[in-house]
């Protein structure tokens, strides 16, 4: 029905308390909004406010989207208002992983930069461990490496260097070492290890999981 003669006082409401309140509030408001028909144009309110409203999706994406037809708690759903875009259940699956969608959300250019200045910085021994690591990546070529070298030698910032190259080429790059590296956890978080340890001990990750 629409309260008003236009919905810029929607629009501009909201926009004032984006610093005040949370996107998930926000979001509730909108429905509220839905429910009472106060808008005249859903659609056009919703392009211009979109941003503020899923602006910790990347947190929550994978426990919003796990459910594309999902009801607002009174029964009603998007597809009851018309023009308002509905979840693509096409595109489910491409964030039913939020570590690899977590990998793949760094920033390419700061990493690009931050790789060209310490990619000089390298020595010999660290450019030959460098080259060939890349050179197995970029032709898909499987192996395994092991660095060796005492405490302070320059392990840390190799496996740096090399992140980030790998990341700001859009790799996945899982690593494990919580204090040392960007984006890295502890083994025990990474691999779903124990605390207390047996002889029959076994990690506890699923068969087909994310983390799988």
């Amino acid at each position: 029905m629409g309260f008003l003669i236009d919905d810029n006082e929607f629009v501009s409401t909201i926009k004032e308390v984006v610093e005040l309140a949370s996107a998930a509030w926000l979001r509730r408001l909108f429905v509220i909004l839905l429910l009472s028909d106060s808008m005249g144009r859903p659609l056009s309110v919703w392009e211009q406010i979109w941003a503020y409203l899923s602006d910790d999706i990347l947190y929550r994406i994978r426990h919003e989207l796990q459910y594309p037809g999902k009801n607002f708690h009174n029964g009603k759903s998007l597809r009851n208002y018309a023009d308002m875009p509905v979840p693509n259940n096409s595109l489910v699956s491409q964030f039913s992983n939020l570590m690899l969608l977590r990998e793949l959300q760094y920033d390419a250019v700061s990493l690009t930069c931050e790789h060209d200045v310490n990619i000089l910085k390298v020595n010999e021994e660290q450019r030959v461990v460098y080259d060939k690591i890349i050179d197995c990546v970029s032709n898909k070529r499987h192996g395994v490496f092991f660095v060796y070298g005492f405490g302070g030698t320059g392990k840390t910032f190799l496996y740096r260097v090399l992140s980030a190259r790998l990341r700001y080429e859009k790799k996945i790059v899982i690593s494990i070492a919580s204090l040392l590296l960007p984006g890295s956890k502890m083994a025990h978080s990474r691999f779903n290890i124990p605390v207390e340890l047996t002889e029959d001990t076994i990690c506890r990750i699923k068969k087909d999981s994310p983390k799988s």
